[in-house]
């Protein structure tokens, strides 16, 4: 187990938020730690639920399917749900896309954000534990309850980001302030299988350049998703079995959260459980769900995707995508949960 002081940085969500752990614009995550994952998207009317909080602080669970996406959680300040949190330069490229067929209909969507900060201080004052457990991790995050305003932070620019998936091509270009604005669109970018390119070229930040595959959807086959969005029970004395069919590609991320306030502090508990698609199967332990609270208003999520960590000077990038897993009824594999 490590401890590790991690600062509070908001980034664009464009989930609408639901629970306490982001604003409700879903423009600045809430306070904690780490988690990572992505929001899902949303109907036809709801588009792409973003990339739920990349940097700094659990964010919280997007609305439901028919409001535009579902739950996503939060990354960690140092590394986008991985830990090392000693780091303090850090920034990150998340590419997200949904996919989810209803009726017969196929509805894409896709978000693309980006942000790079100098964490030289931990001006939020907030206390992580990192625990690896198998194949998940949890972050334990304790602070002050956020009052909604945004900490102050250095932002730095990497310069023109420029992504190609396939035949499809996306630049980003830092504003004024050395932000980047996230491109949404209702189109697919990526069927699976295909390489993404991500190359930055270099102002604050050095120029840098890696490479993701592009995975398609999995489809979650147990445990069964609410489709109603109702809140899903999880027995945290029980192993939270998984399988799934499809996403032969990368990664299946398995994501659970819950915060709780009490007395002016917040307490933040996360999990990201990380298994090769191709499995078609992974297990959550009951040893990592004790470890989140026991309560309502927490998330679970599940993701395909990759991901690459990797170094520009002194500065860490991680690379992400993300592609939220569905269900049989076509919904996305996401929803509130109430921790049993």
């Amino acid at each position: 187990m490590s401890t590790h002081a991690w600062m509070l940085i908001p980034v664009a969500a464009l989930s609408v938020c639901v629970v306490t752990g982001c604003s409700s614009d879903g423009s600045s995550p809430g306070p904690g730690g780490p988690a990572g994952g992505a929001g899902a998207g949303g109907s036809p009317s709801g588009g792409t639920g973003g990339s739920g909080g990349d940097i700094g602080g659990v964010g919280g669970s997007g609305g439901t399917v028919q409001t535009g996406g579902s739950a996503g959680d939060g990354g960690s300040a140092a590394s986008g749900g991985s830990g090392g949190a000693s780091l303090t330069k850090y920034g990150y490229v998340s590419l997200v896309q949904s996919v989810l067929t209803i009726q017969g209909t196929e509805y894409a969507s896709h978000s693309i954000s980006a942000g790079f900060v100098d964490n030289s201080e931990n001006v939020s004052g907030w206390t992580c534990t990192q625990d690896e457990h198998g194949e998940c991790v949890t972050y334990d995050c304790s602070g002050a309850t956020s009052d909604g305003g945004t900490p102050s932070y250095a932002q730095a620019s990497a310069g023109t980001i420029r992504i190609k998936a396939g035949a499809n091509t996306v630049n980003m270009t830092p504003q004024p302030d050395n932000t980047y604005t996230p491109v949404t669109g209702q189109t697919r970018l990526w069927d699976g299988g295909e390489t993404l390119e991500v190359k930055a070229d270099g102002a604050d930040v050095p120029s840098f350049s890696g490479v993701l595959t592009g995975v398609e959807p999995a489809l979650v086959q147990t445990p069964s998703f609410p489709t109603s969005g109702a809140p899903m029970t999880i027995a945290r004395n029980q192993n939270l079995v998984l399988s799934w069919t499809g996403g032969s590609y990368g990664k299946v991320f398995v994501i659970l959260a819950r915060s709780e306030s009490s007395g002016g502090t917040t307490h933040s508990v996360s999990a990201t459980c990380t298994f090769d698609a191709s499995a078609g199967s992974g297990t959550v332990p009951s040893t990592v769900l004790m470890a989140i609270p026991a309560g309502q208003s927490g998330s679970v999520s599940v993701n395909g995707g990759d991901k690459a960590t990797l170094t520009a000077g002194d500065w860490s990038i991680t690379l992400q995508e993300y592609v939220p897993a569905s269900t049989p009824g076509g919904t996305a594999a996401a929803a509130l949960a109430t921790f049993e």
